[in-house]
């Protein structure tokens, strides 16, 4: 739940081979407001052997809900196929509200968004252009253009209320998880008497809601490090110390 992988991911193995961008097998768990960026490469030295690559990942047994990958996932080696956001979704599985914009690659099959599916992908999609797949067993392939549309999502019933965002700003355009925070550290502090002090402590407030999303302390060097801030928009830094703000 709210993970994300920025990792180039490579898998070599002389026998069968398997990767994905956040995990490899998803075994009767469930993945949720998750992404992946980094492209995964899997490799089998074995002609007689398999190789299956997945942006996010390889294997699902189990449910994804609200993620996408955004790197180029390649399969090689022996009999290699590749799925831009999943190599196999198996029977009794779920996918919904995901996308994938990778380029796939793989000598014996690639697709767009899944490469083999039993189970149930709703309201996913893939862009056709920057994976330059037109196929993929499962999802719905849309142009860059589409893919930049918030249309194409809300119409799908994707909920851009709490959990996703789109900014032309952010993600290239592309549908982010506005939830999930990213490290800031802000730099140092001064106020009209000189640098803010050590052990201050500093306050995140969100421009929208006016609501203190984060708190920390003024470190030695005059900074504060915070970890929950959200993308999607703006805040206001208040420092506290000595009775004063």
């Amino acid at each position: 739940y709210r993970c994300y992988s920025t990792a180039t991911i490579t898998v070599t193995s002389a026998y069968d081979s398997s990767g994905g961008g956040l995990v490899d097998w998803n075994y009767d768990g469930t993945i949720s407001q998750s992404y992946v960026t980094g492209d995964v490469t899997v490799t089998t030295s074995n002609g007689s052997r398999d190789a299956w690559a997945g942006g996010l990942v390889s294997d699902n047994e189990g449910a994804i809900l609200n993620c996408y990958a955004r790197g180029d996932v390649v399969a090689s080696g022996g009999t290699a196929t590749s799925g831009g956001f999943v190599y196999i979704n198996q029977a009794a599985t779920t996918i919904t509200n995901a996308y994938s914009t990778g380029a796939t690659t793989g000598a014996d099959g690639d697709a767009g968004f899944c490469q083999t599916n039993s189970g149930t992908i709703t309201n996913c999609f893939w862009d056709t252009e920057t994976s330059a797949d037109a196929a993929s067993d499962g999802g719905t392939g849309k142009t860059t253009a589409q893919m930049l549309t918030k249309a194409t999502f809300t119409d799908a019933g994707w909920n851009f209320a709490g959990i996703w965002s789109i900014l032309s700003t952010v993600n290239d355009g592309y549908p982010f998880l506005g939830n999930i925070a990213r490290a800031y550290t802000i730099p140092t502090l001064f106020d009209d008497k000189g640098r803010v002090p050590k052990g201050a402590r500093v306050r995140a407030y969100r421009n929208d809601t006016k609501r203190c999303v984060e708190e920390q302390l003024i470190d030695e060097y005059g900074n504060a490090t915070f970890t929950e801030l959200p993308l999607d928009v703006d805040v206001t830094f208040h420092a506290i110390w000595g009775g004063t703000t």
